[in-house]
């Protein structure tokens, strides 16, 4: 027990009976049982719990360069690899708990600067949206934001200034709501047929043939029986 740094404090009680001894290193007073300091192969348990916390601050001191280099400034001791430690983008200036196990794993830093690099990566060049709408007979009345924002544009068809997403002209469906309906009634006037239909669709069923999208037509209610004269554009 001396050669453990442990002096004896009470004669030898036993192999495994607790026995009472002073650290001769930091003086403190406990109880241990032989069998455990030979199994274990140490001695003070205090001096043990100091030794293991003076070893995670030095790797603390490795990691927390380690986190800096990735950006992330550390804003308290470091906890452990899986605890949550509270860190500060040097970019962005955002604060937030980051595991030094996931940092490591990832290879990347702070989250919020890799959404955004993520969306960066993702949003369409804005001189090519430009490109695209121009190409579909837009012109563009301020600068691109996103496939999702609403943007003005100036249909050089008719003079009108609409404000469509890029996303429904990109996937053909126009950007000109008006133009867009002038273009349907055209078609119907073109094809009775699909006007009955488009009729039925709606509840009711012609009598005559189509008149034309603006002239009234005579129909059946198909809920309730009964006929009544309308237009399509009413």
């Amino acid at each position: 027990m001396r050669g453990r740094g442990l002096e004896p404090l009470v004669p030898y009680p036993g192999w495994v009976v607790p026995w009472r001894f002073r650290c001769t290193n930091c003086g403190i007073e406990s109880e241990t049982r032989v069998a455990d300091v030979k199994r274990r192969g140490g001695g003070c348990r205090s001096c043990a719990i100091a030794s293991r916390g003076a070893s995670r601050r030095l790797n603390g001191n490795a990691v927390s360069e380690k986190m800096r280099a990735r950006g992330l400034e550390p804003l308290e001791p470091y906890p452990g690899a899986a605890a949550p430690w509270r860190v500060r983008c040097e970019a962005c200036g955002f604060e937030f708990a980051a595991k030094w196990s996931k940092v490591q794993g990832r290879g990347d830093g702070c989250r919020r600067c890799g959404i955004e690099r993520r969306t960066n990566s993702m949003r369409l060049d804005p001189d090519e949206a430009a490109r695209f709408v121009r190409s579909q007979g837009y012109e563009p009345l301020e600068p691109y934001k996103s496939s999702k924002a609403k943007w003005r544009l100036l249909h050089v068809e008719c003079g009108r200034e609409v404000t469509p997403k890029f996303e429904n002209i990109k996937i053909g469906q126009g950007g000109c709501s008006e133009c867009g309906r002038k273009r349907a009634a055209a078609a119907r006037r073109k094809n009775p047929d699909s006007a009955a239909e488009w009729m039925r669709d709606r509840g009711l069923e012609p009598l005559e043939p189509y008149p034309g999208s603006k002239r009234p037509w005579k129909c059946r209610c198909l809920r309730c029986g009964s006929v009544a004269t309308t237009t399509m554009e009413q």
